[in-house]
């Protein structure tokens, strides 16, 4: 066997292994599909709302597909304001953002969150949370 032949083969089995990942990641993606507008509530009163289905990144390497992190918003319940850190070390409350949620699709539920919630109950606290940013703009 010669060295191009080698070179040769190592290439078809590359390729044969990106479609069998590219596969994989789209079986992947449509089991994720199922829990894209869930929404779930932690015992520290943080409630986050999955929004989309994982990512592929775009790397100078490759590409990475993280298939348990899950976009969502997050929603901190006013009452227990959790305290995040801005530009310049001001201290202020963030009501919502958005970030990706570690959710194990074996489990079917994210990561420190223990009770689903409905749409309704996600709404209400998402009200409390406008309502509480409006006050902080007025102050």
């Amino acid at each position: 066997m010669t060295l191009k032949e080698i070179n040769d083969e190592i290439s078809r089995l590359r390729n044969i292994a990106r479609e069998l990942e590219n596969k994989e990641r789209e079986e992947n993606k449509e089991l994720a599909r199922k829990f894209v507008g869930k929404c779930y509530k932690s015992d520290s009163g943080s409630i986050v709302k999955i929004i989309g289905i994982p990512r592929t990144l775009l790397m100078l390497s490759g590409e990475r597909y993280e298939e348990n992190m899950f976009p969502a918003v997050f929603l901190h319940d006013p009452k227990f304001p959790c305290e995040r850190y801005c530009q310049d070390d001001i201290d202020e409350f963030a009501p919502c953002y958005c970030g990706n949620v570690y959710f194990n699709i074996k489990d079917g539920k994210p990561m420190f969150f223990d009770e689903e919630i409905t749409q309704e109950e996600f709404n209400v606290e998402l009200d409390k949370c406008i309502i509480k940013f409006k006050e902080m703009l007025n102050t």
